[in-house]
């Protein structure tokens, strides 16, 4: 399956919906009874327009995911990020993004997922840009709109703050770019609510209902939840450790690039300690750069390993989705 996806042209990355498919289908006929934890207020607004379990809201999920998947390929091919040229990112991007049956839904993080990418993609522009004064507003506007679905997305602010230490000379000129694209979203939004009278309405859905220190865990701690987050920490330190080896024979530039998506990762723990209702959903927000970083550790293997391994976690995949079927 993934020879499919040893190619740079991107018109293959709609094959990708056939495996995003794959995942999905348990979604439609397995009985589920999900709310979300922690949504924002545009994330209120879509569920009060399709509903959380309807069918066009999972279909708008799907089509999220192969939309982000896309937008995943793009960035690492034009920035040459990967030892070579494929569409692997987007593919383990999925793979992440749908590996437990809880994730399988339209969510405050999928939904704000597609605006960090958008803002991951306009603070890497930014790099070697003598003027890149709209790259920088972009990147704190669009920051603020994935938090108005999923309030740990503002502290990504952090990574457009970092990014103009490792992609730039610190200015504090740019620093108040990027922090003024952030306050615009929320001033806007802000008016909106005022004016028809609603403006602690918007502070409790906001602020009050989604941040919490510490961050709170919903849920009981049973075997299958320790089983899922020691999976997810096995995880982030298998990337931790290969930290080195992604960056090995790359140019600074690209150094620098992936350096702040092990920066994302970093601040999607660093999120949780703030985040209210916390729920396995979380872990979502790593699979971004956990798919890329994925790829990059799949592009190095020998081919028939790369492919034994993947189709083992494929089968271990589908079978927790299906696992209802049988137990």
């Amino acid at each position: 399956m993934l020879n499919i996806f040893r190619t740079n042209q991107l018109l293959n990355s709609a094959f990708l919906l056939f495996y995003i498919l794959l995942f999905w289908v348990s979604a439609f006929v397995l009985p589920d009874r999900w709310e979300p934890a922690s949504p924002g207020v545009f994330s209120e607004v879509i569920y009060a327009w399709i509903g959380t379990q309807s069918v066009v809201s999972k279909s708008l999920a799907i089509m999220l995911l192969l939309i982000q998947a896309f937008l995943i390929n793009i960035l690492v091919v034009n920035h040459r990020l990967g030892k070579e040229a494929n569409l692997f990112p987007g593919l383990f991007y999925i793979l992440v993004s749908c590996v437990f049956p809880d994730f399988l839904h339209l969510s405050p993080i999928l939904l704000g997922n597609t605006f960090f990418i958008i803002a991951v993609f306009e603070l890497f522009n930014s790099h070697k840009k003598t003027s890149c004064s709209i790259q920088l507003f972009n990147v704190g506007f669009w920051l603020a709109v994935g938090s108005l679905f999923y309030f740990s997305f503002a502290f990504f602010l952090i990574l457009g703050i970092a990014g103009l230490s490792i992609l730039r000379t610190f200015r504090v000129r740019e620093f108040l770019q990027i922090f003024t694209g952030f306050l615009v979203p929320y001033f806007l939004v802000g008016i909106y609510f005022f004016w028809y009278d609603q403006l602690g309405v918007f502070w409790q859905t906001q602020v009050v209902q989604n941040f919490h220190f510490p961050g709170s865990f919903q849920g009981a701690f049973d075997w299958e939840t320790n089983l899922k987050i020691g999976l997810f920490g096995f995880l982030f330190l298998f990337l931790l450790l290969n930290a080195g080896q992604y960056k090995k024979k790359k140019l600074i530039a690209e150094q620098k690039k992936i350096s702040l998506l092990f920066w994302s990762l970093l601040l999607t723990a660093f999120a949780s300690f703030f985040q209210r209702n916390l729920d396995l959903e979380q872990f979502q927000l790593i699979a971004f750069p956990a798919g890329v970083f994925l790829a990059f550790t799949f592009s190095n293997l020998k081919k028939n390993w790369a492919e034994g391994l993947h189709l083992l976690i494929l089968l271990a995949v589908l079978a927790l989705q299906y696992k209802s079927f049988f137990f």
